[in-house]
């Protein structure tokens, strides 16, 4: 009989690092620009213009992201932080097997 049990751990997250993830946040929503770049607004604008657009579109979502962060950290020791669960299992060699 195959071993089903699987255990589990709790995290909480205390606290997020501001620059770190306004770093992250500003490539992300770069990247996330591309599309709509292509396909909604590039033949509507001149190049020089739609890149700054697209450039403060990036630094904004990373200042958002920034202060988001540092307000989790404020928040987060007073209310517990966010809390999650996940799963390991018992046997690692039948993890993803066919049942």
């Amino acid at each position: 009989m195959r071993a089903t049990m699987r255990q589990t751990t709790t995290y909480r997250i205390v606290r997020l690092s501001p620059l770190q993830n306004a770093k992250i946040a500003s490539i992300m929503w770069l990247l996330a620009g591309i599309p709509y770049a292509f396909f909604a607004q590039f033949p509507s604008f001149a190049v020089r213009e739609y890149m700054a657009w697209w450039m403060a579109y990036a630094l904004l979502g990373g200042v958002v992201t920034l202060l988001g962060s540092a307000a989790y950290n404020l928040i987060a020791p007073r209310v517990g932080g966010i809390v999650y669960t996940v799963r390991r299992p018992v046997m690692p060699e039948t993890e993803g097997t066919a049942s």
